[in-house]
C-alpha cells in the first residue's frame, strides 16, 4: 500500500515519488512531511528565473567575461572586475533591462522586434585593447552587432556604422536600376 503525501504549497496529495528525496533522511526515504511536490518546486523555480532573468543574465555575462579576462591575464579573480573596473551585477542588470526596452545602440533595431527576448542582448567591450571599465568601455547591444563588430577597433567600427546608416538611407534597388520609371 502506497501512502500518499500532501504538498505544503498546493495542498494536493501525491505518491512519494512526486517529491524530491530528503538529503537529510536515511537512504531510501522520501521527502519530509513539510515538502513541496516536484510540480510546485519547478513552478517556483521557473517563476523565480523569469522574475530575476535580467540579473541572472548579468551574472552569467559577468562570469563569462571574468573567465576570459582571467585567461588573458588581465585579472586574477572574478571579483577584480567589480573592484578594479566597476562591473556591478545590479547595475549591469539595470542597464541590460533598459537597453532591452529600447533599441540596439549600434543598429537602432528595437529589441521588441527581435525574436529571442533578453537572449538578443549581449555586452560589447567597445575597445578590446583598452581596460574594460564598465561605464566607459562596455555597451549592451544586439548579438548580431556584437558578432559583426568582434574585435574591430572603435574607429573602424564607427566608420562601418556610418556606412551602414548611408546604406539604410539609399534608394530602393529598383529605383537605382531605373526599372520602374
Amino acid at each position: 500500500m502506497i501512502v500518499e503525501q500532501r504538498c505544503v504549497r498546493c495542498g494536493v496529495t501525491y505518491p512519494p515519488v512526486f517529491f524530491r528525496a530528503n538529503p537529510d533522511a536515511r537512504p531510501g526515504r522520501r521527502a519530509s512531511a513539510r515538502a513541496r511536490c516536484i510540480g510546485c518546486e519547478l513552478t517556483a523555480r521557473t517563476e523565480r528565473k523569469i522574475r530575476d532573468r535580467p540579473r541572472e543574465k548579468a551574472r552569467a555575462c559577468y562570469a563569462s567575461h571574468a573567465a576570459r579576462f582571467i585567461r588573458s591575464g588581465l585579472i586574477e579573480r572574478p571579483a577584480d572586475l567589480r573592484h578594479r573596473y566597476g562591473w556591478d551585477i545590479d547595475r549591469m542588470a539595470h542597464d541590460l533591462l533598459h537597453t532591452h526596452e529600447n533599441t540596439c545602440p549600434y543598429c537602432w533595431q528595437p529589441f521588441s522586434e527581435m525574436e529571442h527576448g533578453l537572449a538578443d542582448v549581449t555586452l560589447d567591450v567597445v575597445d578590446p585593447d583598452a581596460e574594460p571599465h564598465y561605464r566607459t568601455n562596455t555597451r549592451w547591444c544586439c548579438a548580431s552587432c556584437n558578432r559583426e563588430k568582434g574585435r574591430t577597433p572603435p574607429h573602424d567600427w564607427a566608420v562601418k556604422l556610418a556606412c551602414w546608416e548611408r546604406w539604410r538611407q539609399r534608394p530602393p534597388m529598383a529605383a537605382q536600376l531605373g526599372l520602374f520609371d
